[in-house]
């Protein structure tokens, strides 16, 4: 019975030494795991610039567009008889389209064939007339201005030619639009006339959106100016994937009340669908420190940092609350995080007391 009565004794003042020792803080806890905030100064954490600098990636809106979205139109005055193609087809460059009612302008053509081949006759027998008469004309008593008519005559039936040669290429050109081509490989977008209609030289008859040239148009906001002029590179990201580009222009002009400037891509590997929107991603090409770190002294913004057992502080140029900053300092400076708030500048920091061991 004694012996368990000791035992009890024993694990009850145990339990109350244990209890009386104090328990580890958050602060001491977190000074033992991470290295980099270990400071021997009072009241204060540090940790490198190396540590803490990134280079933070900014983004604009931006959207895929195809560089042709065509209305394919008659180039002449027609009836419609037949549209091959439905909304949604992809075709190729030179694919038929739609076809025109052509019997008039067959019949123009026949025409301009025939005045030509006429016009070519008259002047080959005209031709052979006049070597006739100044043969002739050195020999007997043809007048010269016998002569000289039949050169004008033949002069004029060269140029007549020429005239209904024309006539005869166009009355050919019209007949070809009577078939409508695809100008290049697109995709069918919308049909805007129907079978039987009558169209004007120049009324659409279907949308034509090509296909394998495209570009990403973005809006930079002036703020994001200096980063992306900088930038070595560009993403277009939609939906976790990402699409390497190549800056082609910037428009030299700030948009109507937009406070930004339209900037023009080009995809280097594989291009995004027509249409989509997603991000421009590009990162900044200098490091940075995280927006909680700036600090307000004497009107000015800058950083705190460890130098010659003082608090420096080191002023940044053009910051913006609640955003990253750039601040000129090597990897190795001690940049001041817990206790900053409190420090003026130059003020001398206090080295922590070193912990007097036990004798025993």
């Amino acid at each position: 019975m004694r012996s368990l009565i000791l035992i009890a004794n024993t694990l009850f003042f145990t339990t109350l030494f244990i209890l009386s020792k104090p328990l580890l803080s958050a602060e001491d806890n977190f000074g033992q795991v991470s290295k980099s905030t270990a400071s021997v100064y009072q009241g204060i954490s540090t940790a490198s610039f190396g540590s803490l600098s990134f280079r933070p990636k900014r983004s604009a809106p931006a959207k895929v567009e195809a560089m042709n979205i065509s209305k394919i139109s008659a180039e002449i005055s027609a009836k419609i008889t037949k549209i091959s193609v439905k909304p949604g087809v992809v075709v190729k460059t030179g694919e038929i389209l739609a076809t025109l009612e052509c019997r008039d302008y067959q019949a123009r053509l026949s025409t301009a064939q025939a005045i030509l081949k006429q016009t070519q006759q008259q002047f080959s027998y005209e031709t052979k007339e006049l070597k006739r008469a100044i043969k002739v004309a050195h020999k007997s008593s043809l007048s010269k201005s016998e002569v000289e008519r039949r050169q004008t005559l033949v002069i004029n039936l060269e140029f007549s030619i020429d005239a209904n040669r024309a006539n005869q290429t166009i009355a050919e050109q019209n007949v070809n639009r009577c078939t409508i081509k695809a100008p290049f490989k697109g995709l069918i977008s919308k049909r805007i006339a129907n079978v039987g209609e009558m169209l004007a030289a120049g009324a659409p008859i279907l949308e034509l959106v090509q296909l394998n040239n495209s570009e990403v148009s973005a809006t930079i906001s002036i703020s994001n100016l200096a980063s992306f002029d900088n930038a070595a590179e560009f993403n277009f990201v939609i939906q976790n994937t990402s699409y390497p580009l190549k800056l082609r222009t910037v428009f030299g002009f700030i948009a109507n009340n937009s406070s930004s400037q339209n900037a023009r891509f080009i995809f280097t590997t594989d291009t995004a669908t027509i249409g989509s929107t997603g991000r421009l991603e590009w990162q900044a090409p200098a490091f940075h420190l995280p927006a909680y770190l700036l600090s307000k002294r004497g009107g000015n913004d800058g950083v705190f940092i460890v130098r010659d057992d003082l608090a420096a502080f080191i002023k940044v140029k053009d910051a913006e609350e609640g955003r990253p900053f750039i601040v000129a300092l090597t990897e190795q400076d001690k940049v001041i995080l817990d206790g900053r708030h409190a420090l003026q500048i130059n003020q001398k920091l206090k080295f922590k007391k070193a912990k007097m061991k036990d004798a025993e």
